[in-house]
């Protein structure tokens, strides 16, 4: 489907193969690809849109496009709806590394606003529920954690029940406009 290197190392080359499959082939996508996908976030699902889109150049690309839209929304809603979370690299090498990709994707702002909705109070604008969705359920967690080891004297139950609030009403409002526009299309 035309990934490069760079990008299939983000998603195993079995479940790129699935999504390429999904959009351009009318083939489907299992829940633990499904997984892998939304934690590399949007941003990168776009990327392997795009890149495949280019590669296939007879691909009706409004329909391609609805598609893609379709495999987002469903593989979110696989991804939100499992009881246990994506895993979180263990190793600190790991860890670190993948903190420092997050970062690159949300601006500071962002970032900010989600730490104080989750253990000051108040809530995230739509504006940054697309950059937090955006990039994947694994950041949101290594953000979460990191702030709840440097946050002394916090309720982590507390925290943690405020975490999955804040990212399960983003995934809702990133799902919603979507859905909405895609139901008046058909």
């Amino acid at each position: 489907f035309g990934i490069s290197t760079s990008e299939a190392s983000h998603i195993s080359i079995d479940c790129a193969w699935e999504v390429g499959g999904s959009i351009f082939e009318d083939g489907s996508v299992t829940g633990d690809c499904c997984n892998e996908l939304v934690s590399v976030g949007k941003t990168y699902h776009d990327l392997f849109f795009n890149s495949a889109l280019a590669f296939k150049s007879n691909a009706d690309k409004s329909e391609a496009l609805a598609k893609s839209a379709q495999l987002w929304n469903r593989c979110v809603g696989i991804a939100v709806s499992r009881t246990s979370s994506i895993p979180i690299p263990t190793s600190k090498a790991s860890k670190s590394k993948t903190m420092d990709e997050c970062k690159k994707q949300i601006s500071i702002k962002c970032a900010r606003e989600v730490g104080e909705t989750i253990f000051k109070g108040g809530s995230v604008a739509d504006g940054c529920c697309y950059e937090l969705v955006s990039v994947g359920k694994i950041c949101h967690d290594l953000f979460f954690n990191s702030a709840l080891e440097s946050t002394p004297n916090v309720d982590k139950s507390r925290a943690l029940a405020k975490s999955t609030q804040v990212w399960n009403r983003c995934v809702k409002i990133i799902i919603s406009p979507i859905s909405s526009i895609s139901e008046t299309e058909n």
